[in-house]
């Protein structure tokens, strides 16, 4: 249903139309209520994602990232609405821009890469006009490519400057992009891309948002067949949120599905035992 509003929201930006507000408000309010009234939400984006309307589907994704981190890190329900309406729209500038740059498959030139940048501007006066919507919506459109070290844009805001509801989609939306496969990114595995947000802390982001965001993560999501340094291979079965690098992992012996003989590793439990290669 989201994926479907955003995109008639998108067309209707293009045709210089009004966005559908209250369907918008609808569906994510039925998003954080989701999110708010599930006691123990740890994202497994495999289960969700979409090989069609990727470009709407990451929308809904980073909208989804965004407000689990936001409930985690105990915002009140006007602002994880906010958040998730800014998370929605936060690329909606990307309807202004040609569509060979979007559709681009290799890196973009310097000159193609300045126009595809401009996404967050364009995103923030197209925002500004919507008189029903929250400010801080328009500003997360403006703000989510903007990194803590000032080295992010349009702007180059450092540190404080940027809105904490800004960051927190910036860091859902890097996941995901890392995740996916359309981005024109190399997509890359969940616990790779864990480690990625871990290394980009103190430059792109502060510590806290990226260390509750990575608690609420499957770093390795359920039914991936996984490499164990004990040199078996099993298949993970279960998830520990304190600790989701860290799952449960269900090993059969000499690999004989058929026999029926399997033991598991709860890895919190068992710390000599960790994964060294996700196979599928």
């Amino acid at each position: 249903e989201a994926i479907e509003l955003i995109e008639q929201a998108s067309q209707s930006v293009r045709l210089g139309k009004s966005i559908d507000d209250f369907h918008l408000r609808n569906v994510v309010g039925k998003i954080v209520e989701e999110i708010m009234f599930k006691k123990d939400i740890l994202v497994n984006m495999m289960d969700i994602r979409s090989k069609d309307n990727h470009t709407f589907a990451h929308s809904v994704n980073v909208c989804v990232l965004a407000t689990v981190l936001g409930k985690v890190l105990l915002l009140d329900k006007e602002r994880m609405e906010t958040l998730a309406m800014g998370a929605l729209l936060h690329d909606i500038g990307k309807v202004h821009l040609p569509q060979e740059i979007l559709e681009k498959t290799g890196d973009l030139t310097p000159e193609e890469e300045q126009i595809y940048r401009n996404h967050t501007s364009l995103g923030f006066e197209e925002l500004c006009k919507r008189k029903d919507l929250n400010l801080v919506v328009a500003h997360i459109a403006f703000q989510h490519h903007e990194y803590w070290d000032g080295t992010g844009y349009p702007r180059q805001l450092k540190g404080e400057e940027i809105h904490p509801l800004a960051l927190y989609v910036a860091i859902a939306n890097l996941y995901d992009k890392l995740t996916s496969d359309h981005s024109g990114l190399k997509r890359v595995m969940p616990h790779e891309a864990c480690e990625i947000l871990m290394g980009m802390v103190g430059k792109a982001f502060p510590l806290e948002p990226v260390r509750m965001f990575l608690r609420n993560i499957a770093a390795y999501p359920t039914g991936s067949t996984v490499r164990l340094n004990t040199g078996e291979i099993g298949v993970v079965v279960g998830q520990n949120p304190s600790i989701p690098t860290r799952p449960i992992v269900r090993v059969f012996k000499d690999m004989n599905f058929e026999s029926g003989q399997a033991k598991e590793y709860n890895m919190v439990e068992q710390r000599t035992v960790f994964i060294t290669e996700v196979l599928v």
